[in-house]
């Protein structure tokens, strides 16, 4: 009786925490303070630049556009009970001015995306005040998500005055996505695109290449892609990637792409047999997953290769981060090649790490001779002991633990944890059983994820965020939507916001969540629903 009583007090409890008063914005703000005033919002309102007229064909200019469209299209009404009332006072917003310091429309990792917003009960101009365009688009995202329909069917604003003080707690906010093992239109990266910018998240990670298929369409090395993508239809041309990246950019969006090397390369051999090792060797020995394969480091072939491909394709890509992969080389896929057998008698060596190290010598500098900052997965530096430059970002994969163990050596790093791996759960994609990352994970365990957990402040400083991860073994269009959201939505205000600045856990985010849930959807975005909807309604 003792146990039940408890229980029950706890249900108790976890009603009144999920039902109490909120401002529906996701993710949550840094800073914020409302009232209890509900305002309109007049149909031909107008946004005003402080000192010179908005140029609409600028990327601010065609994000005020987008926001207008959106705004006066709006269906939107808050779906999740909510205690606190706002009562409506009959005046009228009719003009947003915008401040911003700088329009320049660079976008890098170091970009401000901080913002200030002010919306007024008293009839008066709202207000955005920004460093930059990116930190002004956040803030025209945090006001479209203040509006809603009234029972009347106007453009309304409850809770108002608001004032808002908000910036990023990490920089990186993340969503890596494998294109290779099931190929993605890009209309369905476009709309990965949307969910990230409705929830403020900023690196689109793009997986683009692996061992399964190689959709990449280099101009110069044209086979690649004709003997290695899954049909001439599942490619991605030169013009695919300069608009995606064109998109992304419009939405505040970094795309960093990646060419896993020199392990998972197997489709590279549908078009350069020579220059791949253990070609139809028993996966179980010589790679993680099928199929196998990794890029032979003996040959001056192989660079030429490697040389010609980054030479083409990351003028394509425009961000100052180029991710070199690095995780899971097998050093049995080597053991199976005569020319790295000879390699290896010929230079007096044992230890595989050495042609490792001979691989990233050679290949890196092609890379950083472009501008671009190499990241890479952490076996390098953790498993195979690489002293590379410390402005070498190392992304953590397996254990959250080793996020301590990078940042110990001085790395910056980036935090994409087993925990927040969107395809575990499902079973093995190649046999019966589990597979290695089971059990799924929950958007409430991605929520509450300390990815700082037993690190030095000055270690802090090293983590720029973090990313959810999209192995697609098991996922392609179909399923695409549900298996990203709401579980990435989760993770952008575990970064935007910060776990250690959220009080209250994933109880108290549940309300907002659960209503960012249904924007998606009304943006087209399927994603899967976290509870009945009787839930919404009175509570579970």
């Amino acid at each position: 009786k003792k146990a039940m009583k408890t229980h029950q007090i706890a249900i108790l409890l976890f009603s009144l925490i999920l039902v109490e008063g909120h401002l529906n914005l996701w993710p949550l703000p840094a800073f914020e303070t409302h009232s209890t005033s509900t305002i309109l919002l007049s149909t031909s309102f107008q946004w005003k630049n402080e000192s010179n007229p908005i140029d609409f064909n600028s990327l601010l200019g065609r994000a005020l556009k987008r926001a207008t469209r959106e705004i006066l299209s709006s269906k939107w009404r808050g779906i999740y009970r909510n205690d606190e009332k706002s009562d409506g006072n009959g005046m009228v917003l009719r003009e947003i001015q915008l401040k911003v310091k700088s329009h320049s429309e660079k976008l890098d990792p170091q970009t401000s995306e901080s913002y200030k917003l002010y919306i007024p009960n008293n009839g008066s101009f709202a207000s955005i005040d920004a460093d930059t365009v990116f930190g002004a688009l956040r803030g025209i995202q945090s006001f479209i998500q203040l509006i809603e329909l009234d029972s009347s069917n106007k453009l309304s604003i409850p809770f108002t005055p608001i004032s808002i003080k908000d910036a990023p707690a990490f920089s990186h906010r993340g969503i890596s996505m494998d294109t290779s093992r099931n190929y993605f239109p890009i209309a369905d990266l476009k709309r990965i695109m949307e969910g990230m910018y409705l929830n403020k998240l900023n690196v689109f990670h793009w997986h683009i290449v692996d061992s399964q298929s190689f959709p990449l369409q280099s101009e110069s090395l044209p086979e690649l892609s004709a003997k290695g993508a899954y049909s001439k239809d599942q490619i991605y041309s030169k013009a695919d990637i300069q608009g995606l990246v064109q998109f992304a950019k419009d939405r505040g969006i970094r795309v960093i792409p990646e060419i896993d090397m020199p392990g998972h390369t197997r489709s590279w051999a549908f078009s350069h047999p020579e220059l791949i090792t253990c070609v139809g060797s028993d996966w179980t020995v010589t790679a993680a997953e099928p199929p196998a394969g990794q890029l032979d480091p003996t040959l001056n072939d192989t660079y030429s290769l490697l040389s010609k491909l980054i030479k083409d394709v990351s003028p394509w890509f425009i961000d100052s981060v180029w991710h070199a992969g690095g995780d899971e080389v097998n050093f049995k896929c080597w053991g199976q090649s005569a020319n790295v057998q000879k390699w290896m008698k010929d230079n007096g060596q044992t230890d595989y790490d050495v042609l490792l190290k001979k691989f990233t010598k050679t290949s890196y500098p092609m890379i950083t001779s472009l501008g671009k900052t190499i990241t890479v997965w952490e076996e390098m530096v953790l498993n195979h002991k690489l002293d590379l430059d410390k402005n070498v970002i190392v992304q953590v994969w397996t254990d959250p633990k080793n996020v301590k163990k990078v940042t110990e050596l001085g790395h910056k790093t980036i935090v994409s944890s087993v925990k927040w791996y969107l395809d575990c759960g499902r079973g093995s994609f190649v046999g019966k059983g589990n597979s290695w990352c089971d059990p799924y994970k929950t958007w409430g365990a991605i929520y509450e994820e300390d990815i700082l957990a037993e690190l030095s402040p000055a270690q802090i400083s090293l983590v720029l965020g973090g990313e959810v991860a999209l192995w697609t073994e098991q996922t392609d269009p179909a399923n695409l939507d549900r298996m990203l959201w709401p579980r990435a939505a989760a993770a952008a205000e575990n970064l935007w916001t910060g776990m250690r600045n959220i009080k209250g856990g994933y109880a108290k985010a549940l309300p907002r969540l659960f209503d960012m849930r249904f924007r998606l959807l009304q943006k087209g975005i399927m994603a899967e629903p976290l509870q009945p909807f009787y839930c919404a309604k009175y509570s579970c």
